[in-house]
């Protein structure tokens, strides 16, 4: 598989608020965040599969956790990676992927840092998402 990285620059920045997008921690919210990888498939939430995660940020509606992704320091050059993207197959399609995307890349401006993303080049919905707030690819 191949891959892009999208970089943002603050001057692209195209910030999408929505009140639905919450800052989460894995180990307080475990309760919400399990279910959640269990319905998308993953099985074993028993490690902490994101040991060197920043920040979590969920979006969450009536109770329900509905996407989800983490900020991680993966890289030593002062980015910071919005990894671990997933919308819940149910609600695909109604912004909720780029609205934590958007909460994501102004939680890392504001920390000065650069916000990054990397995903499949056929990964189309994820590269749409990561456009719509001004990311562009990384050359």
């Amino acid at each position: 598989m191949k891959y892009v990285r999208y970089r943002l620059q603050p001057s692209d920045f195209q910030l999408k608020t929505d009140p639905y997008v919450v800052p989460m921690n894995l180990q307080a919210d475990f309760d919400v965040i399990g279910p959640y990888y269990l319905d998308l498939g993953v099985e074993d939430m028993t490690s902490d599969p994101f040991p060197e995660y920043v920040q979590a940020v969920g979006y969450m509606k009536e109770g329900r956790l509905l996407a989800f992704l983490m900020v991680m320091a993966l890289e030593d050059d002062g980015t910071l990676e919005i990894a671990a993207v997933s919308t819940h197959p149910e609600h695909r399609g109604k912004g909720y992927g780029t609205a934590i995307i958007s909460w994501a890349a102004d939680y890392i401006m504001k920390r000065g840092f650069v916000p990054s993303l990397t995903t499949g080049t056929e990964n189309h919905s994820m590269r749409r998402a990561a456009e719509k707030i001004g990311m562009k690819v990384d050359s």
